[in-house]
């Protein structure tokens, strides 16, 4: 295994955290957000901003709600 797909619930939190700890990892890391929902706007941009700046693949838009 080498590729993660991740999904779920708090896109600022829980998912950011575990896209990131996949991608320092190594593997490929890909956040699929349409099937992931954030607390707060402002804290999903910035989860958004630093999953790209880690090099996380992002697919879909983010969510809030």
């Amino acid at each position: 295994m080498d590729e993660v797909d991740v999904v779920g619930i708090a896109t600022d939190h829980c998912v950011r955290a575990t896209a990131l700890d996949a991608a320092r990892a190594g593997f490929t890391t890909t956040v699929l957000l349409d099937l992931t929902a954030g607390v707060a706007a402002p804290t999903v941009a910035t989860a958004v901003d630093q999953l790209r700046e880690a090099g996380v693949a992002l697919r879909g838009e983010p969510r809030v709600g």
